[in-house]
């Protein structure tokens, strides 16, 4: 047992209170948050709890935890909590409440739900000290607080690198006029041609079972995940387009390399290097894999055939204009990227701190890290 730490059930520090019925019909508009079991819910004008809480789903997505740090609204799907049905510090309790994990008890006869009783009895190891508890939280906060960084970020950027490709592919790069075509505006020297006049089309040949583990090779399926093999079929700069997929969720990707593809992928190789761009092809059907939903075909499992490809009607500008807007774009690609896999390191810092500080395997105070360093942008 560590020094100043104590284990106890749930029901001795804190109170589950039962949300309030507010149907839609019975809001009005205003900034009060209303909460469900998934979260934010709508507005309303009127508070029900005049104080931050926690909010725990009760029924439906049962079990999820949500803090308003305002004012708030919970609905009768939901337990909540604030400061006086605590006697843990509110913000501690939060990160707590995630790391116990109370889906784990809830009852599986219809629809799930969190039975309170039960939840009373879950045990919690806690530091006795709020100024520690306070502190645990405030290290978390901030993990928590610029994981929520690199979101936005990879939104906005997200969201700027799809308006920058509307406005290249319809603009161009270098200001002429427009003309209409088949596939809508394009710069007047633009030609619009059809896929197959430019590439070659081959398929995989392996069933999406053949992917080992630490495999040598990838080996790329239509679920939009990439295995590995340990044998290749293709030694080539492709671009890898899925043809087959029970939501129709397409996928585009670029590879150069020695590779296995599904056998429902297509595999588009460009015949003339001189005349079109890998990277820029990419993009170009990037963009069209809306439409390429809409025309699949099938029932059950939705599929793309090789006609549909071949007649696709796609961009053709010189290839010093397809290589400018290509690595315009790629700019943004790669900075989402980056983006991305910080995120993914935070959260598995986020994961292993909160592990850890609720366990008391590290102490706050020995943490070193600068508040400044998880929050600068990238």
């Amino acid at each position: 047992m560590i020094k100043g730490w104590k284990k106890d059930k749930l029901g001795n520090l804190l109170e589950f209170v039962y949300g309030k019925s507010l149907p839609k019909s019975k809001r009005s508009d205003g900034n009060i948050p209303v909460y469900g079991s998934n979260g934010i819910v709508g507005f309303h004008d009127e508070a029900i709890v005049n104080e931050p809480g926690i909010i725990v789903g009760r029924k439906g997505s049962a079990g999820n935890i949500h803090f308003s740090k305002v004012p708030f609204c919970p609905i009768d799907t939901t337990f909540y909590i604030t400061q006086q049905h605590s006697k843990l510090e509110l913000d501690y309790l939060y990160y707590a409440l995630n790391f116990l994990d109370l889906k784990r008890i809830l009852g599986d006869v219809g629809v799930p739900g969190l039975n309170r009783e039960m939840a009373y009895l879950e045990e919690l190891f806690y530091p006795l000290d709020k100024a520690e508890q306070r502190k645990i939280a405030n290290v978390l906060s901030t993990v928590q607080k610029a994981i929520e960084q690199q979101d936005k970020l990879i939104r906005t950027t997200t969201e700027l690198k799809k308006a920058l490709m509307q406005k290249l592919f319809t603009e161009g790069t270098r200001g002429e006029p427009q003309r209409e075509t088949e596939i809508g505006l394009v710069p007047e020297s633009w030609d619009v041609v059809e896929l197959g006049n430019t590439v070659d089309f081959k398929t995989g040949k392996l069933n999406s079972n053949a992917a080992v583990e630490n495999g040598t090779y990838p080996f790329f399926t239509c679920s939009q995940e990439t295995f590995a093999i340990n044998n290749y079929a293709f030694d080539q700069e492709a671009i890898l387009l899925t043809g087959n997929n029970a939501r129709a969720i397409y996928s585009v990707k670029h590879y150069k390399g020695k590779f296995n593809a599904y056998q429902r992928t297509y595999v588009i190789t460009i015949l003339n290097d001189a005349e079109y761009d890998y990277t820029f092809l990419k993009y170009v059907l990037t963009r069209q894999l809306e439409y390429l939903r809409t025309i699949s075909i099938g029932s059950q499992t939705r599929y793309l055939t090789l006609g549909m490809l071949t007649t696709l009607q796609i961009q053709k500008p010189d290839i010093d204009e397809q290589r400018k807007i290509a690595k315009s774009i790629f700019v943004l690609e790669n900075k989402i990227e980056i983006l991305e896999k910080k995120k993914q390191t935070l959260t598995i810092l986020f994961k292993t701190l909160l592990h850890d500080l609720m366990t008391g395997q590290r102490r706050v105070h020995e943490l070193e890290f600068e508040k400044e360093n998880l929050l600068e942008t990238s």
